[in-house]
């Protein structure tokens, strides 16, 4: 028989490929597993916010110029908050201070205190309403 090869490991040999494959096929099972015994625990909401967070923030964000998606970069904003900002935004002329979300619906002093270290004003980046009057001594 020319052309065939005997293996020491006996009729079970796989090429290279075949074994990048059952390694992946082997974490995917694995990690299918791990997300059933975790919604099991903890519940299938929590188990879900378990994996890494994908998107990770880099540098704070600037409160009074951030898009709703930029928004949503920050731990504790989501889609509806980041909304809620903008409009606030767009009624006020922007933030003074951060503390200034405290006035959203929603925003509690701890989510507030929480946001924080996420974001920033630049102080040339608001338009204060017409209606408002500069406080002063």
């Amino acid at each position: 028989m020319a052309g065939k090869r005997k293996s020491a490991a006996g009729p079970f040999t796989y090429s290279a490929a075949e074994s990048v494959v059952l390694v992946a096929l082997s974490i995917t099972l694995f990690a299918a597993v791990l997300v059933r015994i975790l919604q099991r625990t903890v519940g299938p909401e929590r188990a879900l916010s378990a994996r890494p967070a994908a998107k990770a923030l880099q540098h704070r964000i600037e409160l009074n110029t951030a898009s709703a998606r930029e928004l949503t970069l920050v731990p504790g904003i989501g889609p509806a908050r980041a909304q809620k900002i903008l409009d606030y935004r767009r009624k006020q002329g922007g933030f003074v201070v951060i503390d200034d979300l405290a006035k959203i619906d929603g925003f509690t002093d701890g989510l507030v205190n929480q946001l924080q270290k996420h974001l920033y004003i630049h102080p040339g980046h608001r338009d204060p309403p017409n209606e408002r009057s500069p406080s002063g001594p």
